[in-house]
């Protein structure tokens, strides 16, 4: 059975705790079985700083309190280490999609009941390699209009923010969003032409709440891939009910594949792509599957 014995906490500090997250804090920091230690960000990429640190001092459970991004920066820290800690979330975001990806869409679970009788749960990393570097996702990465909606959502959330911002971030792409021509290639999928948008999911949901690859799993060892081709503004809201229960997008246009590795080139237009919300300046770019590369503590019953 694994013990742990040492735990850190990074927050993100932009967000208010509520009641219930302090408590799960302030008890854990009291309980005399666990060295606790807290880093709260005051900055972009300091989760991914104090997660590498923390790792290579040796803690053995880190727990990202936050929304996808700072999950996301958390999980690129511990990629980057030496070692490979345990991984537990405390959601605080607005989305939180991929703890509901990897919790059956379930945001109530039991940190501190999690800790007394820990039930682990390997996850597969995802993995986008570029001119511009490396960087991994948990939940989902993609090209075309959803990396677009993630450009605008960042700029807007200045002024606007919230669940509704989402919403409103889709609205304003779909008015200027130009569809580019992409060449997509793997061992078993060739296609070029033009992309809406081509999604590589190890969960299935995004967007809060949008099942963009239903069945996707976590822990399924595959790149589940969606690739719609040529998509519209009406096309979108035809298939929002699908999209948000689960259900695939009935479209001649759309196709669901899995893979290990691929590769995209844009062939005409401009396109760049996002992990897990955070923007990739490129689209030039081969994407793979690193499988059980972190241990996730499981908070959900």
């Amino acid at each position: 059975m694994i013990e742990i014995k040492s735990i850190a906490f990074i927050i993100n500090g932009a967000r208010r705790l509520n009641l219930n997250i302090q408590r799960i804090i302030d008890q854990c920091s009291v309980n005399p079985s666990f060295q606790v230690c807290i880093g709260k960000t005051t900055q972009a990429k300091e989760a991914s700083d104090l997660a590498t640190k923390f790792s290579n001092d040796g803690i053995d459970l880190i727990v990202a309190v936050g929304g996808d991004g700072t999950v996301n920066e958390v999980m690129n820290g511990l990629m980057r280490s030496n070692r490979k800690p345990l991984l537990a979330i405390v959601p605080n975001g607005t989305g939180n999609d991929f703890y509901r990806s990897a919790f059956n869409n379930s945001t109530h679970g039991d940190f501190l009941s999690a800790l007394k009788n820990p039930n682990l749960m390997p996850v597969d990393v995802g993995k986008v390699q570029s001119e511009w570097g490396t960087q991994y996702f948990l939940n989902i990465a993609d090209v075309g209009f959803g990396a677009a909606v993630v450009e605008i959502l960042n700029k807007q959330r200045i002024y606007f923010g919230g669940k509704a911002s989402y919403a409103l971030a889709i609205l304003r792409t779909f008015l200027g969003f130009k569809i580019p021509h992409l060449s997509i290639q793997s061992a078993t999928y060739q296609y070029s032409g033009p992309v809406f948008m081509v999604a590589f999911c190890n969960g299935d949901m995004f967007g809060d709440g949008l099942y963009i690859h239903p069945g996707a799993k976590v822990n399924d060892g595959v790149l589940n891939i969606t690739l719609l081709k040529k998509i519209g503004l009406l096309d979108y809201v035809r298939n929002l009910k699908n999209l948000k229960t689960g259900k695939r997008i009935n479209h001649p246009e759309a196709f669901y594949f899995s893979d290990n590795e691929l590769s995209i080139k844009v062939t005409k237009g401009i396109a760049v792509t996002e992990t897990d919300g955070e923007h990739f300046p490129t689209a030039e770019i081969k994407v793979s599957i690193v499988p059980s590369a972190l241990t996730l503590l499981v908070t959900e019953g």
